[in-house]
């Protein structure tokens, strides 16, 4: 038969482990709380940086066809848009861009545009993080518009987190008349964010249990960005 003594000893050890789990659970919300705050600070410093930048630029050109365009090859290309880039005025609005001619060969092909999550890496995750809304203005020859598409993520689509440059994902097709692809964003979208949501099975920390369920994000679009544009593969 277990004395009152032993009894005793057990209870104190109970009330010592649960005064220690709260205690360590404690900090761990604390610890959340001050990453959430720091990564909201850092997303606002970003934003700070783009809206100065777009507020600060001035036209490069005149037309289209006084772009520099570079040579689009399909296999996949990343570029900033802001900083010392171009600026014009499109008629959706101002915006930084980049401009590629496109191959004969490109005409009807379907392109994955992914616009990648800024400032990015393990330092940024998404909470800290903004993405531009890419537009494809599509030109002929002579640089007439031939359509004009934005690059909607799609919240669904598998890739949007498998690698270390996160982003959104969007697929649009390159009209058979396009001969040029300029890529910028539209000023309306400025006060829109990319919504979507993101299961966690949970994850152990100390040994303690801390997280599981779905969460929800809101990236903010921003004035400026990183795209990856390639060739979508056929089962894509």
């Amino acid at each position: 038969m277990q004395s009152w003594a032993d009894r005793y000893r057990c209870m104190a050890l109970c009330r010592c482990w649960g005064w220690c789990m709260r205690w360590l659970l404690s900090l761990i919300m604390v610890a959340l709380c001050g990453c959430a705050t720091v990564w909201q600070e850092k997303r606002e410093s970003f934003l700070e940086r783009s809206y100065a930048e777009y507020e600060a630029a001035q036209p490069c050109c005149d037309h289209y066809k006084d772009f520099e365009y570079e040579r689009f090859d399909g296999e996949g290309v990343t570029f900033d848009i802001g900083g010392n880039g171009p600026f014009y005025a499109f008629p959706d609005g101002r915006s930084f861009f980049a401009a590629f001619s496109l191959p004969s060969a490109a005409a009807g092909e379907r392109i994955r545009v992914k616009s990648l999550l800024v400032p990015g890496g393990i330092t940024h995750p998404i909470q800290a993080s903004a993405m531009l809304l890419p537009v494809a203005t599509f030109l002929a020859e002579d640089f007439s518009v031939v359509a004009v598409k934005e690059a909607i993520p799609e919240r669904e689509h598998a890739g949007w987190l498998s690698d270390t440059q996160a982003g959104g994902v969007a697929f649009m097709r390159i009209p058979v008349e396009a001969s040029y692809m300029v890529v910028h964003t539209i000023p309306e979208r400025f006060d829109q964010a990319f919504r979507f949501s993101r299961t966690d099975p949970g994850s152990i920390v100390a040994g303690v249990y801390v997280s599981a369920g779905t969460f929800l994000f809101a990236v903010p679009f921003a004035p400026t960005g990183r795209v990856f544009i390639r060739y979508a593969e056929s089962d894509e």
